[in-house]
């Protein structure tokens, strides 16, 4: 029975990786056609940054999600502790951004970076932690083909008529909104508003998903190395390495999905 719904995760998880693995590859084309290596460059390092921020935004909390509901946490609790939390760190992170970012470097495209934040919003409206524990990945997977596909088309009939890099992530900003909140749904119907966490639960949750990204904080190199390539060469040269960096994640695709589906069976 565990070895069933591992496969089965499996299968779900590597759709949904191939698929993220895919657009980014599908989109190279079409982005620099139009705008260039250059144009290129500025939106992964756009997003490089805002993939940085994530790491504050998901702080770990994923696990934690998925381990507490395994333990028979009430569900509500878990469910609208996740949401606030993630949300208010990313408002948190936007308006930092907003203030300190023109006062950094006035030549850093503020407005690129905050219509990147779809990056943040992907991880908190796509709950997969949710879907990881209920081994439900049929809405997840579906959602996620129409977004990609939406975020494709979108660009692919943008970019003809208007020459603005802002386009790009303004199409994935709205793809995920649209799938994120039809998910979100989903989960947000098993909310008891009588059974709301209370603020011990939520500092607890919070104490306990730090642990996790304690661990993690030596990773950081691995997403916050685009940012200082971004920063010190041309944007060129950023598309570049990304373009190599993209290639090599091919060869962590398998471990990563099999990780991913296996956690929430053996936290049960």
């Amino acid at each position: 029975m565990v070895w069933k719904k591992i496969k089965k995760a499996v299968i779900s998880f590597s759709l949904v990786k191939v698929l993220q693995l895919l657009l980014p590859l599908m989109l190279i084309p079409i982005i620099t056609s139009r705008f260039g290596l250059a144009g290129y460059g500025e939106i992964v390092f756009a997003q490089a940054i805002m993939t940085y921020a994530l790491v504050f935004v998901n702080f770990g909390a994923d696990a934690i999600a998925v381990k507490r509901l395994a333990d028979g946490d009430e569900s509500s609790k878990v469910i609208v502790t996740m949401y606030a939390f993630k949300i208010f760190v990313l408002c948190v992170i936007l308006l930092l951004f907003i203030f300190i970012i023109p006062l950094y470097d006035e030549q850093i495209d503020l407005l690129l970076i905050c219509l990147s934040s779809w990056v943040c919003f992907y991880d908190i409206l796509h709950p997969t932690w949710y879907f990881q524990y209920k081994n439900k990945y049929y809405s997840l997977v579906i959602s996620n083909v129409l977004g990609k596909v939406f975020i494709l088309c979108s660009v692919w009939f943008f970019t003809k008529f208007f020459n603005q890099l802002y386009i790009i992530p303004l199409c994935a900003l709205v793809s995920t909104l649209l799938t994120g909140i039809y998910l979100s749904k989903l989960v947000v119907e098993e909310v008891d508003l009588k059974k709301v966490p209370s603020v011990i639960y939520i500092t607890e949750f919070v104490k306990e998903s730090s642990y996790v990204f304690l661990s993690k904080l030596s990773q950081l190199y691995l997403v916050f190395h685009k940012v200082i390539v971004g920063s010190i060469c041309s944007s060129e040269f950023l598309a570049i390495y990304d373009l190599v960096e993209k290639c090599l994640n091919v060869l962590r695709i398998p471990v990563t999905i099999y990780l991913q589906s296996a956690y929430a069976t053996f936290a049960q």
